[in-house]
């Protein structure tokens, strides 16, 4: 797999939020297809290596995700407004 650093000024075709199931797949089925794709993704480059067998981990303790506690969603309805995060978020 190959990847390229673009300039600020370069103009891309797609441009891929998140690398997960679905942005992973459709950036590659774009690339291969000849477009230019760029990929943001928030979290770090994880390799097999970086992976145990442990489901409690994973599944409910958020070993690869962001943790709703120090990272949590937060939403807005207008661009003026600031970001707020929901009464019901965990805290």
């Amino acid at each position: 797999m190959s990847g390229r650093t673009f300039k600020p000024d370069e103009t891309v075709d797609f441009v891929v939020v998140g690398s997960g199931a679905s942005g992973g797949v459709i950036a590659r089925e774009l690339s291969q297809s000849g477009f230019t794709v760029l990929v943001f993704e928030q979290g770090p480059r994880m390799d097999s290596g970086d992976f145990e067998h442990d489901e409690l981990k994973y599944q409910l303790l958020h070993g690869i995700t962001n943790s709703p506690e120090t990272s949590p969603q937060t939403f807005r309805d207008d661009s003026t407004k600031a970001a707020v995060r929901p009464d019901h978020a965990i805290r």
